[in-house]
């Protein structure tokens, strides 16, 4: 039986600046700063005495933090025919501390500390034949400090971080209007999602438990290689 609960609360001011350095380039410019407090309380009974053999001890827990952060976004777009543009994207992100209040096998998988995000994107969005085909490229590189890991280990699912991490990835995007009521799109990505840093990490039990000295090289969990999307849709007045 468990018994839990997180309060968060979540203040933030943030600014955006467009600045139109030509008559077809542009630079758009942001700043958000961000605060995150948040408690949790947390406790695991064992009522019918089971916990020794399904390894979920009874256990309490109880912790407060508070994070803040400013993050940064520069993007320069040029715009090379009236309908097609080009750009480079530079940005930071963030996400707080989190916690975890769901049967666990200790008080180690409960918390996670903050991460931190950095992109950088270049890309192609247009609307070409008469504004009937759309077609938006992109390529991307994201770098992880501190990801945030979730992973059922054992008996119960544990938070952890990672030390570094990086995503590589393109993305593609097709949508043909052949004729006014008729709309169809097809989309794909890859991606290259590995952890670059992750020391001491955990071994899921279905292969052989425990710890590893290093996970460094190894695909980051729940990053798919290959996304793929295709859907049609006909509009009827």
């Amino acid at each position: 039986l468990t018994n839990g609960s997180v309060t968060a609360r979540s203040y933030a001011a943030f600014a955006n600046l467009t600045w139109q350095i030509a008559s077809r380039v542009s630079l758009d410019s942001g700043l958000r700063l961000t605060k995150e407090d948040k408690s949790a309380r947390f406790t695991q009974s064992d009522t019918l005495g089971l916990g020794p053999i399904v390894g979920l001890p009874p256990l309490s827990y109880a912790r407060s933090t508070s994070d803040t952060d400013l993050s940064p976004t520069l993007t320069l777009s040029y715009q090379v025919a009236p309908r097609a543009m080009v750009y480079g994207r530079f940005a930071r992100g963030f996400k707080s501390a989190s916690f975890n209040i769901d049967l666990v096998p200790s008080t180690n998988g409960l918390f996670a500390g903050p991460e931190n995000a950095t992109t950088y994107e270049l890309g192609l969005k247009s609307d070409l034949l008469g504004r009937t085909l759309r077609l938006n490229l992109a390529g991307f590189v994201t770098r992880y400090n501190d990801m945030q890991v979730s992973q059922l280990l054992g008996s119960g699912v544990t938070l952890d971080n990672a030390g570094k991490a990086t995503i590589k990835g393109v993305e593609a995007e097709l949508v043909l209007t052949p004729v006014r009521p008729l709309r169809l799109s097809a989309s794909t990505g890859f991606l290259d999602a590995r952890y670059d840093r992750y020391a001491n990490c955990g071994i899921p039990a279905s292969l052989g438990g425990g710890t590893q000295a290093s996970c460094a090289g190894n695909r980051i969990v729940g990053a798919p290689d290959w996304t793929y999307h295709a859907d049609a849709q006909y509009t009827v007045p």
